[in-house]
């Protein structure tokens, strides 16, 4: 009684390609197969994964060893995009040390349970070193940012957003002529420390800022009286949305805003002149005084942010 031994070679119309033993019509030993999306080189066991496989696909390339059928070892996994992951399965699914390295330099390290991260992580880039901990793939609790040069910042996430009372400190990097943003923690060009609080990853209640500027904040939004007052140019830039105030020289703006908009009357300074304006949301419109620094005075009237006409100097 001889045991049937058949080698596989198939081409079936869908493009896949199979090349490999089976006996008893079961995969056994190493096999080849290949997809339009994958190929799969590896070994079986009674038409069961397992031991040493490699999975490739357009995107990406992943070795390992398979035990009845499921990942149950150590993993390596690179991308075509430069960013290289390794760890342990268990079951099938991401449990145990894990290290994600990213193209731009930026490395991950900590623990996953099932497939999410979880525990203590370190995420670590030129720039910036970040200590915390996620729970359920999501940063809970106290998280710790250290700078290139030493700077310490702290606070708070819930459900992945900021929440409570968070300090962010911004310090001069020599090298840096510019600004830069990393995971929601801006560098600034200067020195600048800001405190107030967070809810639901938003900037909420009263915020003092930096060089004595106060703001109220709703929602990310600013609602009560705005005054910024810099001798060289400041960007305040909101966390979640991309928002900026831009002033240069000693620029002065004192008004309101609601959605993000201008409303209502605005006093806007330059070293040239002040122009005391109404906007509708956050279009110039209706009549404007115009108050040079000279001592004459300009009457403009503005339609949909356009000038229409202008009153000779009173």
């Amino acid at each position: 009684n001889k045991i049937p031994l058949q080698t596989s070679v198939e081409k079936i119309f869908n493009f896949s390609h199979y090349c490999g033993t089976t006996i008893n019509n079961k995969k056994q030993g190493n096999w080849m197969i290949e997809t339009q999306d994958t190929k799969q080189y590896g070994n079986y066991s009674n038409d069961l994964k397992d031991g040493e496989f490699t999975i490739q696909s357009k995107d990406c390339i992943m070795t390992g060893f398979y035990i009845n059928n499921q990942k149950n070892s150590l993993w390596m996994e690179k991308y075509s995009n430069g960013d290289e992951f390794v760890g342990m399965y268990k079951d099938d699914m991401k449990n145990g040390d894990w290290v994600l390295k990213y193209a731009d330099g930026e490395e991950h390290i900590g623990q996953c349970k099932n497939d999410m991260r979880f525990g203590k992580w370190e995420v670590r880039s030129k720039f910036l070193t970040q200590k915390g901990t996620y729970v359920n793939d999501k940063r809970e609790g106290l998280w710790e940012f250290i700078y290139a040069n030493g700077t310490k910042a702290n606070g708070c996430f819930k459900n992945d957003l900021r929440s409570g009372e968070w300090v962010l400190v911004h310090k001069k990097f020599g090298l840096f002529k510019t600004q830069f943003n990393f995971d929601r923690c801006e560098f600034w060009k200067g020195e600048k420390d800001d405190f107030g609080s967070f809810k639901f990853g938003f900037k909420i209640g009263f915020w003092q800022l930096g060089r004595k500027r106060d703001f109220y904040y709703k929602d990310n939004v600013i609602l009560s009286n705005t005054q910024l007052n810099s001798s060289s140019v400041f960007q305040e830039c909101y966390l979640l949305e991309t928002r900026i105030h831009l002033e240069v020289d000693t620029a002065l703006e004192n008004g309101y805003e609601m959605n993000k908009r201008k409303v209502g009357f605005w006093v806007e300074q330059s070293k040239d002149e002040t122009q005391i304006c109404q906007y509708t949301h956050n279009i110039k419109t209706g009549s404007a005084l115009v108050i040079k620094n000279d001592g004459s005075i300009d009457m403009i009237h503005f339609y949909n942010g356009q000038i229409v006409f202008k009153l000779a100097e009173m």
